[in-house]
């Protein structure tokens, strides 16, 4: 009997590899949304009410990345029990994704109508 390893299974080791860059991913998502924060939060001159829709975003953007994407490794992984739990999973999986689109589209209008000729949209 032999010990397959990672390197015998081609798709034990792309699954880990996707595993790695995925955390890479995550890591990366709350290290840049926690500076951007941290420098609104040491800057005073940022504290202006245009900016509080940019360090929302960051605010939505890092939950996305700290509980959205380990939430679907962890799930990817085990079987889902009853309907309950899929559907609490379903709507918490959705939720920060969503609000940080939201977010993004209110940053859009802000701009389009602070930069509009007419000063309308």
């Amino acid at each position: 009997m032999t010990k397959e390893t990672a390197e015998d299974n081609p798709s034990q080791w792309a699954s880990t590899m996707w595993f790695a860059v995925y955390v890479t991913e995550c890591i990366m998502i709350f290290t840049i949304n926690a500076v951007t924060l941290l420098a609104f939060a040491r800057n005073h001159r940022l504290h202006k009410r245009t900016t509080y829709l940019i360090m929302n975003l960051a605010v939505a953007d890092l939950l996305v990345g700290v509980v959205m994407e380990p939430m679907e490794l962890y799930y990817s992984q085990i079987d889902l029990g009853s309907i309950w739990q899929q559907m609490v999973i379903f709507i918490l999986y959705n939720m920060f994704p969503v609000s940080s689109l939201i977010n993004l589209s209110l940053i859009a209008l802000a701009y389009m109508q602070h930069f509009s000729p007419l000063g309308t949209v």
